[in-house]
């Protein structure tokens, strides 16, 4: 049995016709003309600009990693490279997520790996904190409307919300004993996160807006 190994064209076409999409449409949805999808598509054209990538998996709405790779097939080998990875492999690679040596044997690669696996970490642990946020908000304003919020916001700006006598008074009133949990877990991820941020900047990193300043997440929640 012969094996049919897809191409990025190929593939590119084949998520175009699943969303419904006429190569026009791609076109347009990229800004890339309709000779070069069709060039692309047909293989008439084998490399592929990193722009184009990116405009191609937003207006496809697939990930980067499913264009370039068969991730059909995780535990295929990889279509290049000469690490002798599979396709799974590859794919944490390509973000530094695979935990190879391989990576670490320059001061470039060692550099680049600490900040992208930190910058990881510190991603989610603001996810985890936004998601906090706004479960706290939501509480809030169904405990007793929007007056309490600035008074709630203040305190989770300082990292302070299981400390603070409101939120005690919330959960009296509500009745809802979730709060307090929720309040601690927020505290504990804001002093994870800030020590993910004085990690982070440490080995190199920028980690832009902090929580808890004008120009970070202060209030923005409650706004």
């Amino acid at each position: 049995m012969v094996e049919i190994v897809e191409t990025v064209g190929e593939r590119i076409k084949r998520y175009r016709q699943m969303n419904k999409m006429s190569a026009q449409k791609l076109a347009d949805a990229t800004g890339l003309t309709r000779s070069i999808i069709a060039n692309i598509e047909s293989g008439r054209r084998s490399d592929l600009l990193f722009s184009e990538l990116i405009a191609l998996s937003e207006a496809l709405r697939v990930a980067p990693a499913a264009i370039v790779f068969p991730v059909e097939s995780p535990f295929s080998p990889a279509p290049f490279g000469s690490l002798k990875e599979t396709v799974a492999q590859a794919i944490e690679n390509l973000v530094g997520a695979g935990g190879s040596d391989f990576w670490l044997e320059t001061p470039a690669g060692e550099l680049t790996s600490d900040l992208l696996s930190v910058g990881r970490l510190l991603a989610a642990s603001r996810s985890r904190l936004d998601n906090l946020r706004a479960d706290i908000r939501l509480r809030v304003v169904s405990a007793s409307g929007e007056e309490e919020l600035g008074q709630i916001a203040v305190l989770l700006d300082a990292g302070r919300a299981s400390e603070g006598e409101s939120v005690r008074m919330l959960t009296v009133r509500s009745g809802d004993d979730r709060m307090q949990y929720l309040a601690r877990q927020h505290d504990f991820e804001f002093e994870r996160c800030a020590e993910l941020e004085a990690q982070f900047r440490k080995v190199g990193g920028d980690p832009g807006q902090t929580p808890g300043t004008e120009e970070g997440w202060s209030h923005w929640e409650f706004g």
